[in-house]
Formats: structure tokens, C-alpha cells, sequence
């Protein structure tokens, strides 16, 4: 949505420009900028810093993992891991022949 919101208002503004400092001209077009190296630097900064940001708060938050798995024991229903939890619960709304022919065994 910010990508969007971002594209939108440089389309709106007609391109990248350079906002007035005091004391300067006042001539009423804008200086325009190339997008390489003004916006792609200052894009490349704030996705550096957001995947900082994940990064840290990912190491902040365990994952939940359960304990080492006991083939002996099997849990009722069984369950896929976290990772595989968005695929198991997609299959469940698919014909059973569709999900028969998707496992590996």
C-alpha cells in the first residue's frame, strides 16, 4: 500500500524534485532529479534499515517449534510444521485427489 502511495504521488508531482531551501529563488518550476543515485540511495537506506528492523525483532521472538519429534508417537490430528501449515490447511479446500497426487509418497 506505501509502494503504491509512493508511486502515486511521484507520478502526481511529475517526477522527482528537490524541495526549496530559504533563501533561494523563487522560481516557480522545481529542480528536477535523476532517479539514479537520489532516489535509489535513499530507498536502498530505508529498506536496509526495515530489514534491521525485522531482523532484530526476529531475533527477539522465539519460533514456535515444538520438541524433537518421537516417530513412536504421532499427535492427534496430525499436523504439518508451522513452516508447511499454510499449504496443509490450502489443500483442505481442494478435491482429495488433488492432495494425494501433491504427496511425496
Amino acid at each position: 500500500m506505501l509502494m503504491s502511495l509512493h508511486f502515486w504521488r511521484v507520478r502526481k508531482d511529475g517526477g522527482l524534485t528537490i524541495p526549496k531551501r530559504l533563501g533561494e529563488s523563487e522560481d516557480p518550476r522545481p529542480v528536477r532529479v535523476t532517479t539514479i543515485p537520489y532516489l535509489v540511495r535513499r530507498e536502498l537506506i530505508w529498506a536496509l534499515l526495515w530489514i534491521a528492523i525485522l531482523l532484530f525483532w526476529a531475533l527477539l521472538i522465539p519460533a514456535p517449534l515444538e520438541g524433537i519429534a518421537n516417530p513412536d508417537i504421532s499427535p492427534n490430528p496430525a499436523k504439518a510444521p508451522w513452516y508447511f501449515m499454510g499449504i496443509q490447511e490450502l489443500l483442505l479446500h481442494f478435491h482429495p485427489s488433488l492432495g494425494q497426487s501433491l504427496s511425496p509418497l
